[in-house]
């Protein structure tokens, strides 16, 4: 196991994982998995706090190990619902989202269409809505076939000029006014920090 994969799941169990080792098998013959686990903690039972701690020592992490400094200087993220949005973890605590979905998402995509609205809510992040595209691709089946997603899924995604333009105009002001107040206070404790020196 990697270094940085072995420190998150330190941080994950609080200690250093049991790993099971297949001693005994043949290097060289097949071996079964069927019955092996390699992981069964489950996030959802965590509490709202140390989920937070996890992602903020996986954001570390991975700056450490990784080229993820784009995505660390991202305050707002719009993009199309997809398997990207997963780098949304290497944004700060606070960052936005914006997610949009194709036609006939909302009615056949089920609790997978919300993962990242979850993975921005347990990592410190804003998930500011999404925009679902009620045009696209026609189905030649009746709308709610499930055949249909695989033509909604690859569809192109539009969207209202007017809605997004509100939409972003609203986001834009939150995260500016976030961002002075921020600001404001790094340079409030900066003050303090110099007058308290002084004397």
């Amino acid at each position: 196991m990697g270094l940085w994969l072995g420190t998150l799941m330190e941080a994950t169990f609080n200690g250093p994982p049991i790993i099971e080792r297949f001693d005994g098998v043949d290097n060289d013959g097949p071996v079964c998995f069927e019955e092996a686990m390699v992981m069964r903690h489950n996030e959802g039972g965590m509490s709202r706090e140390r989920r937070m701690e996890v992602y903020d020592l996986m954001r570390c992490k991975a700056r450490i190990y990784c080229n993820v400094k784009l995505m660390s200087l991202t305050d707002i993220l719009i993009s199309p619902h997809g398997a990207q949005l997963t780098n949304m973890f290497f944004m700060e605590r606070n960052s936005s989202v914006m997610e949009f979905f194709p036609k006939g998402w909302l009615k056949l995509a089920g609790v997978g269409q919300y993962v990242y609205h979850w993975l921005a809510s347990w990592s410190g992040m804003k998930h500011q809505g999404s925009w679902r595209d009620p045009s696209g691709d026609d189905c030649p089946y009746s709308e709610d076939d499930r055949r249909c997603m695989s033509i909604y899924k690859s569809g192109r995604i539009g969207h209202n000029e007017t809605h997004f333009a509100e939409w972003a105009r609203n986001v834009l002001v939150e995260v500016k006014a976030r961002k002075t107040q921020e600001a404001s206070m790094k340079s409030k404790a900066t003050s303090s920090v110099v007058v308290l020196a002084a004397k």
